[in-house]
């Protein structure tokens, strides 16, 4: 069963901003990791967050498996990502 993609408000305004290959690139990632976010995510360390990349964006994920949601808080430019 594949996980609800949220899309917080920070993520998407970040999202408008992007061209339009970007906005592509990373919905495409997106939708692959809901069948499987485990599979496609990277731990962060000493938080409860996750990392996905996108070409040459990153974006901050919270995971509930409970919930079977995906919460998608931030989206950065990987030189940007994190400062």
């Amino acid at each position: 069963m594949a996980y609800l993609v949220i899309w917080e408000p920070e993520a998407q305004a970040a999202m408008r901003k992007l061209d339009k290959a970007a906005i592509e690139q990373i919905s495409k990632k997106v939708l692959e990791m809901a069948g499987d976010p485990h599979h496609f995510l990277s731990k962060l360390v000493g938080i409860p967050l996750y990392r996905l990349r996108a070409g040459d964006y990153r974006l901050f994920v919270l995971i509930l498996d409970s919930k079977k949601e995906v919460h998608i808080l931030r989206i950065s430019h990987r030189k940007n990502a994190y400062k």
